[in-house]
């Protein structure tokens, strides 16, 4: 038999595949499938990673400081203060909450703090009316306008009508004023300018009206054809402002309200009577090269269209008059 050689070159490793680590079938657990060789088998985590976008929290929004203000004098408590008035004015009662307040009502409401020379009282109860539907513009022209319109005089006129000789009153009076004295009733009467609306839809009985005077020249209106005398006032006197205690008294303007069904749509314009004349430039929207060449009754009819052709001009309390003119 002959001698088995040992051959000097190694014998070359082959790798055998790998077998699952599988225990005799007797050593199998008795507790289920081997890990990994069940069916379905599903890994679980203990963190379930969250799907979708995730979005960081905003940050923390920062307050305002808040802008100072200027106390003003509150038309309901009567002292200054800033912001909102605590004071709460009584609701006239009503037995339908739904109508709004008749004449009598408004009347009993207000007539115990009113005053005839009371230049605020009357905005806070035109305020309440309409539930503060008007907006006011209270833009002022600028200088160079001023400049173009200073040799024109803007004056307001109040006319009447009387039969035998000047008028014997001397004060201008609202109708709030004479229903409240006992002048005139609430039952409106022939020649009255006055009627419910103006008591509990529009809330202006207790101004004064005018119109708007420019050298001399107001513009056309069907009651001035039956009227007999006229009060003028200069606005741009400040000692007749004075005299007559108006020297702080502002006034707004609008076209008349009788007509107009949607108050916060008006043009109404608001400020002191001693810049009414800027007031009312600014509101004509006309170009200082305009001023200039325009003379007074085009002007005048300019500003009065802007108002729809209907421009009064509303005082709060009663005006004394100076005199009386004759037409």
């Amino acid at each position: 038999m002959p001698n088995e050689t040992q051959s000097s070159s190694p014998m070359p490793s082959v790798l055998r595949p790998a077998t699952p680590n599988n225990p005799p079938s007797h050593q199998k657990s008795k507790q289920g499938a081997i890990l990994g060789q069940g069916e379905n088998t599903a890994l679980t985590s203990p963190f379930i990673p969250p799907t979708g976008s995730v979005k960081p929290a905003p940050p923390p929004v920062k307050s305002k400081p808040t802008a100072f203000q200027v106390p003003k004098i509150c038309p309901l408590c009567r002292t200054h203060h800033t912001g909102a008035c605590a004071t709460k004015q009584s609701t006239p009662p009503s037995s339908d909450a739904g109508k709004p307040a008749t004449a009598q009502e408004i009347l009993d409401k207000y007539k115990s703090g009113y005053a005839a020379t009371d230049r605020v009282l009357p905005f806070t109860l035109m305020k309440d009316v309409t539930n503060d539907s008007l907006s006011f513009s209270e833009k002022k022209a600028s200088q160079k306008h001023l400049d173009k319109v200073s040799n024109k005089k803007f004056a307001l006129r109040h006319y009447t009508k009387s039969v035998d000789g000047p008028p014997t009153y001397n004060t201008i009076n609202p109708n709030f004023e004479l229903v409240n004295t006992g002048v005139k009733t609430l039952n409106r009467t022939q020649g009255s300018n006055t009627n419910e609306d103006d008591w509990n839809r529009l809330g202006n009985t207790a101004f004064t009206f005018f119109l708007l005077a420019i050298d001399g020249k107001v513009s056309e209106r069907r009651f001035l054809a039956s009227m007999t005398h006229y009060a003028e006032f200069d606005l741009e006197d400040p000692a007749l402002l004075s005299s007559l205690g108006l020297d702080t008294a502002e006034f707004f303007a609008s076209p008349d309200l009788l007509h107009e069904k949607n108050l916060s749509a008006v043009k109404a314009v608001k400020g002191p009577l001693s810049e009414l004349k800027s007031l009312m430039i600014a509101s004509s929207e006309l170009q200082p090269i305009q001023l200039g060449i325009m003379h007074a009754a085009p002007l005048l009819e300019v500003i009065d269209t802007k108002f729809q052709g209907s421009l009064e001009i509303k005082i709060p309390g009663s005006v004394p008059v100076p005199r009386w003119i004759p037409v």
